[in-house]
């Protein structure tokens, strides 16, 4: 879902799309973006969801999920492929992690 009242936040990113086609374009298109990412990266301290797509530059859409388990879009803003690569990283780490803590055995002295 995307409430009006977010517009005016997505509007403070504006200045960061190369123009504001590009800027309009992810609007009309976040139905696409959600259904159709390149990526998905669960933010477990926000408690939300992060949507990756390729546009005309590589975009972000932040989607929050509420107690009653309802999706909202919060934000979208471009992002540079680095900060996705660290998003890849970070969720490797954590992965790799929960796996050592499951399957390590652990001595006892």
């Amino acid at each position: 879902m995307f409430y009006e009242d977010r517009i005016n936040h997505c509007l403070e990113h504006i200045s960061e799309y190369d123009n504001e086609k590009d800027f309009y374009y992810t609007l009309n298109n976040l139905d696409k973006i959600i259904k159709n990412p390149d990526y998905v990266y669960y933010d477990c301290n926000k408690k939300g969801l992060e949507y990756f797509k390729k546009l005309n530059g590589n975009i972000l859409v932040a989607v929050r999920i509420n107690d009653g388990y309802e999706l909202k879009i919060k934000s979208f803003y471009p992002v540079t492929k680095s900060k996705i690569q660290r998003k890849k990283k970070n969720e490797e780490k954590a992965i790799e992690n929960a796996l050592i803590d499951k399957y390590m055995v652990k001595e006892t002295i």
